[in-house]
């Protein structure tokens, strides 16, 4: 269980914990003092009691009293409180008190505890007394995330003070005192998946984050760096890319953390980076694991997928099962309600908008935290003031913010004046890291000349005064850099140079040019036939510029061939293909055509080869080369992409066809068994099998339901297909059903474990004592499963709903969920 260095709040701080915390969990109404003369009393609540009917009702008052102490090491002693007894007596005379309850970060003794309570009735009379240490402020800190909105700085603090108090490395300094880092832990919300990732970190050293864009996983990895720093001060936090760490890795020196972002390329694939990497890359990543090293990787699903097809990657996976093992892949998945309330109130309560805009936007945060495209980023931006200068905050604005983020975003730097565009454009223009002093002239003289910028030191001082809001700087391989604040900015924001193809052209690089630029249609940069001459230049340019560290000819072609496969399969007219074949005419289609993809489907190479054919560019050698490459593939894997109308089939013609519909014949079965075994195994791993093992292993069936209608039209089904079908699907369904059991004993054992606590609780009239048979139950189950806190909750209340279990409603009882308002102190 987590533990919190309480001590570091001030005062006024702690006040405003222990007020949050009994309004969550003892009642709505609990008031505080602060500013006024208390009389003894921090915090005051009356309450209604007994039953009217019956002639017994009464008012019950209660006080509560908090006591701070900057030593986490003491404890609390009767000698502590004896001089607050003659205003407890004042109280009791004056006012009718009840009850007093004592909250304090001393640590708590069972004896002291006794004792306290003891002297207090002795010498006050009449009175209930409680007393709550530090272990109870952990306890409901740990239990209710939302109370730990009230100490996000406290996180911040500790790592950051142990980073510069032991002057650990320059490096890790500069990474932490960036704004952005400040803010990713200041509002990071700490989820079951969060938990599980760092479970993970500390048993295997390695994590894998996956997700969406825009789903968190960099502000995800940020935190976990934290909270190895404050487990682990002696490390050092490191932020390089892969190949940075294997020319630097010194297995002497492995008290380290590596934080290795967007591992295989930002926006797309870098096949270029990923090519570049050896196997020595992936044995110094083991050796430093086996040294004690920490390793944070993270990802967008969809430039993931497409690396693990390539020839390299899935070498490493043979040769490094450890690191590339599906276990170490954790999905950053959507926020449940909660969660996305706690995001939201995180970045509107500490981030930089007037009170009153805080105050206009409140009535509408319920409503708005549950927006479809609601995710971390935005509630980022809505947070700052940057993005909200001049933006009523009525409820059809914050949901136009949320819908139409892009047009949004895209309009605001209209509006921008054109230092801050400049130094925009600076930052989204380059596809490689760019250093806090702009030393290359043409890059700075094009962007001053574009915006009509006279001095680069008012382009220089404009990136500082937008940074944390649409620029950051990040630390990497010990330079600062200039980047977008986030990915998806580059992605709204880079369509608005379509008009500039000219600075478009001079400023990207091979990813951005062949990525944002088209030679097809208006969307993205379009480049018309006036530049085809510049803009082509610049492609192959920028494409050897990207080889300088190859050290053979050969590797070039293995480098950035699949993105120009894409690039001229999809984005790229007819005519621009001619005129290239014409004008280029070193240029070798065989590259281009001859993909490492190990798979028929999605291959922009086979879609490339039959658009050249249809142009009769291509040569029956090299057509003849890309049919032996389907067949290799077909015929060692269960792939049936010939059969479907497309680039493949009308590739490999109505002969080459029949002999792979003949081999599918006599051992489909056969292939789409093994690709099941794979799929299973895969799955016993995964953190989320049950959605995908079901989804993959429906799409296998599906395609050998459509392999057999091609054979029963074509009379090649042979007599035993029925049988060994019928077997396969018998095979598949009880090794589904040994996975699906397993995960149920599971949930059942939790669920077994907490029904019994609640029986026990309902028995219990002492709510301390009702509390403390709900904590050992969550530490049962903990040590059972070693899942924190918040992951135990969410798989109780998901079970519960699924069950329709009546202890759904007295687990959001204990655990306060029905609270009326989430946002009731955002503005304040």
């Amino acid at each position: 269980m987590r533990t919190y260095n309480l001590s570091e709040l001030d005062w006024k701080a702690f006040e405003r914990l222990c007020i949050a915390t009994l309004q969550l969990t003892r009642n709505k109404k609990v008031q505080s003092f602060s500013g006024a003369v208390d009389g003894g009393r921090d915090g005051y609540y009356e309450e209604l009691k007994g039953n009217y009917d019956r002639g017994n009702l009464h008012k019950e008052k209660f006080v509560f009293q908090f006591k701070h102490t900057s030593d986490e090491r003491k404890s609390i002693t009767y000698s502590l409180v004896e001089k607050e007894i003659a205003k407890i007596k004042e109280m009791v005379i004056n006012h009718q008190i009840n009850n007093y309850t004592l909250i304090t970060n001393y640590n708590l003794t069972d004896d002291n505890e006794k004792k306290i309570k003891r002297n207090i009735e002795k010498e006050v009379g009449m009175i209930t007394v409680e007393i709550y240490g530090k272990k109870w402020l952990d306890d409901m800190i740990n239990l209710h995330t939302e109370l730990r909105r009230y100490v996000p700085r406290l996180y911040f603090h500790s790592a950051f003070s142990i980073i510069l108090d032991e002057k650990i490395i320059e490096q890790s300094k500069a990474i932490l005192q960036s704004k952005s880092w400040r803010s990713n832990i200041i509002n990071f919300v700490e989820t079951p998946a969060f938990f599980e990732a760092l479970n993970k970190i500390e048993k295997d050293r390695f994590i894998f984050l996956k997700g969406e864009s825009m789903s968190g996983k960099s502000a995800m990895a940020q935190y976990l760096c934290y909270e190895l720093l404050m487990r682990h001060p002696k490390y050092q936090l490191i932020k390089k890319n892969l190949k940075e760490f294997e020319q630097q890795f010194d297995p002497n020196d492995c008290e380290r953390i590596y934080f290795i972002d967007d591992v295989f390329g930002v926006h797309s694939t870098d096949t270029n980076f990923i090519h570049s990497l050896s196997e020595d890359t992936f044995l110094f990543v083991q050796m430093a694991i086996e040294q004690g090293a920490f390793f944070i990787f993270t990802s967008r699903d969809y430039i993931l997928n497409e690396a693990k097809k390539i020839s390299s990657i899935v070498r490493y996976k043979r040769l490094y099962p450890e690191i590339f093992d599906e276990s170490n892949f954790l999905q950053v998945t959507k926020f449940n309600d909660k969660q996305r309330k706690e995001i939201l109130y995180n970045h509107i309560k500490y981030g930089d908008l007037p009170k009153v805009a805080k105050s206009q936007m409140k009535p509408f945060l319920n409503e708005i935290s549950m927006h479809p495209d609601f995710n971390p980023e935005l509630a980022r931006r809505l947070g700052n003031y940057s993005f909200n200068k001049n933006v009523d905050t009525s409820k059809s604005t914050l949901e136009h913010f949320f819908k139409h983020h892009n047009k949004y975003l895209q309009d605001l730097f209209s509006e921008l004046h054109k230092e801050y565009k400049a130094a925009i454009v600076f930052a989204l223009l380059h596809e490689s890291y760019i250093t806090s002093r702009i030393n290359t002239e043409e890059i700075s003289g094009i962007v001053l000349k574009e915006y009509k910028i006279e001095d680069e030191n008012i382009l220089i001082e404009a990136l500082k005064k937008i940074d944390g809001s649409f620029v950051r700087q990040e630390v990497i391989n010990d330079r600062i850099v200039w980047l977008p604040h986030h990915p998806s900015m580059r992605e709204a924001l880079l369509p608005l140079l379509k008009d500039s193809t000219e600075i478009f052209i001079t400023l990207a690089d091979f990813d951005v040019l062949s990525r944002e630029a088209s030679c097809l249609t208006p969307e993205g940069v379009y480049i018309s036939g006036d530049y085809w001459e510049k803009f082509t230049e610049k492609l192959f340019g920028s494409f050897w510029e990207t080889q300088k560290e190859i050290k053979s000819i050969d590797d070039y072609y293995i480098l950035k061939k699949d993105e120009l496969s894409h690039f001229f399969a999809y984005k790229v007219s007819e005519s621009y293909l001619v005129w290239l074949h014409r004008e280029k005419t070193d240029i070798n289609w065989s590259e281009y055509t001859n993909s490492f993809f190990d798979q028929l489907s999605d291959v922009p190479s086979f879609d490339l080869a039959y658009k050249l054919e249809r142009l009769g560019l291509l040569s029956d050698e090299l057509k003849a080369n890309v049919i032996a490459r389907i067949f290799d593939i077909a015929t060692r894997k269960f792939d049936i992409t010939f059969l479907k109308e497309g680039s493949v089939k009308n590739l490999l013609g109505e002969v080459n066809f029949e002999v792979l519909l003949k081999e599918y014949s006599d051992n489909g079965l056969e292939k789409a068994e093994d690709l099941i075994i794979q799929i299973i195994e895969d799955a016993e791993n995964s953190t989320n099998y049950e959605n995908n093992l079901n989804t993959d292993i429906e799409q296998v069936f599906e395609n050998i339901k459509m392999l057999e209608n091609y054979l029963v039209e074509k009379g090649l089904l042979d007599d035993n297909w029925e049988i060994e079908l019928d077997n396969l699907i018998e095979e598949t369904e009880s090794k589904k059903y040994d996975l699906e059991e397993e995960n149920q004993n599971k949930c059942d054992e939790i669920i077994d474990v907490f029904d019994d606590a609640f029986y026990e609780m309902k028995g219990e009239a002492d709510p301390k004592k009702s509390l403390v048979i709900f904590m050992n139950a969550l530490n049962e189950v903990e040590d059972m499963y070693n899942l924190e806190y918040t992951q135990i909750i969410s798989l109780l209340i998901e079970q519960y709903k699924e069950r329709g279990s009546s202890e759904l409603p007295y687990l959001l009882k204990v655990l306060n969920l029905n609270s009326e308002d989430f946002f009731n102190d955002v503005d304040e």
